[in-house]
């Protein structure tokens, strides 16, 4: 079987602060609560025209997403940190020989950055970003890929998330899911019927049982 995994960090308040900065320069002011009432599970083009405009042209939508991730990197070097028991999680995978996907909706810098600040090149058999699909999450399309590519039906593959619109993906491609709940309370997680487990990091994880629950 194969597993996705993709909540390995809290970087949601990070990536909405730099959101909010750039929307601050643009002129409108946006808050915490303003930006997760909107719901936007798109892309970063579709999150800068709904709080700057549906006017943009794409060129000047990609220039402010280049701007904002940017900003993004510039912070994140020495604040981020994988969740607890990420390092184990990947390393019981490469015992038991469960191939991984990184699936995400980052961009490829970001995920370039991201592997390379955390040490974790080579820890995944596919890395799939923003640019791999046309339609991003909530739509299925980059779990659908990344289990092609790793040659496995869908249903025989894992997703860890911790976005809504990932967990949606997940569920829209029939896969079964482990809610990472550091963006969403534990019981609206609960809640999801593809969801077999809600939890708060990777620490005291086994995948072995998980996959025995699946089987």
């Amino acid at each position: 079987q194969g597993a996705y995994a993709r909540g390995l960090m809290d970087n949601l308040p990070l990536h909405i602060g730099c959101w909010i900065a750039l929307f601050q320069d643009e002129g409108r002011a946006v808050t915490v609560g303003d930006y997760h009432a909107a719901g936007i599970g798109g892309s970063a083009e579709e999150v800068a025209r709904h709080f700057l405009g549906e006017h943009l042209t794409d060129l000047q939508a990609e220039r402010l997403v280049d701007q904002k991730e940017f900003l993004y990197r510039t912070l994140a070097w020495r604040k981020l940190k994988l969740l607890r028991g990420t390092r184990r999680l990947l390393q019981q995978a490469r015992r038991a020989e469960i191939p991984l996907a990184l699936a995400t909706s980052a961009g490829e810098q970001n995920v370039e950055f991201f592997l390379e600040t955390q040490g974790l090149h080579g820890c995944f058999d596919v890395v799939l970003d923003a640019d791999s699909v046309t339609r991003t999450k909530p739509h299925p399309d980059i779990f659908l890929q990344a289990a092609d590519k790793m040659g496995f039906p869908p249903g025989y593959c894992l997703v860890f998330e911790d976005s809504r619109p990932g967990l949606e993906a997940a569920r829209r491609t029939g896969m079964r899911a482990v809610a990472v709940a550091t963006m969403h309370p534990p019981e609206q997680l609960r809640k999801l019927p593809h969801v077999i487990k809600v939890i708060a990091d990777y620490a005291g994880l086994s995948l072995r049982e998980l996959f025995e629950e699946l089987s």
